[in-house]
C-alpha cells in the first residue's frame, strides 16, 4: 500500500464521516473526526488481527512521513484557510480591541512565564 493511496482512503473516510455528521448527527466537525480516527484505529486493530502484520505494514509507511512538516506546512494552511472562512469582517472589527489586548497580553505572560521557568531550571 502506497502512502497515496494510504492518504487517499482517509481523505475519502474524513469526507465521508463529515457528511454523515452534518446529516445525521450534527456533531462538531473536531468531534466526529474524532470518532472517525477512532474508528481507524479500531478497523487497523481488528485488521491486523485477521491478517498478521497489516499493522506493521501500517506503521511502516506512516514512519516515511515527517509529520512535523506535515502539520506545520501543509495541514495548518488548511485549517486557518477554513477557519478564516467563517470570520465575518464586522464582527472582526467589534472585537479587534479585546483580540489585541488579549494576544498581546497573552504573549507577554507566556514569555516571562517560561523565561522564568527556564531561568530557574538552568
Amino acid at each position: 500500500m502506497e502512502v497515496f493511496i494510504l492518504f487517499s482512503i482517509l481523505i475519502t473516510m474524513a469526507a465521508f464521516f463529515s457528511c454523515v455528521n452534518v446529516r445525521l448527527f450534527k456533531l462538531p466537525s473536531g468531534i466526529s473526526l474524532m470518532m472517525m480516527g477512532t474508528l481507524v484505529a479500531v478497523t487497523v486493530v481488528l485488521a491486523d488481527y485477521f491478517s498478521p502484520g497489516f499493522a506493521a505494514e501500517i506503521k511502516e509507511k506512516l514512519s516515511l512521513i515527517d509529520f512535523s512538516e506535515f502539520l506545520l506546512g501543509i495541514l495548518l494552511s488548511f485549517l486557518l484557510f477554513a477557519g478564516s472562512l467563517r470570520v465575518r469582517t464586522p464582527d472582526l472589527k467589534k472585537a479587534a480591541k479585546s483580540i489585541g489586548s488579549f494576544a498581546t497580553v497573552g504573549t507577554l505572560l507566556s514569555t516571562f512565564i517560561i523565561g522564568a521557568i527556564f531561568y530557574f531550571l538552568i
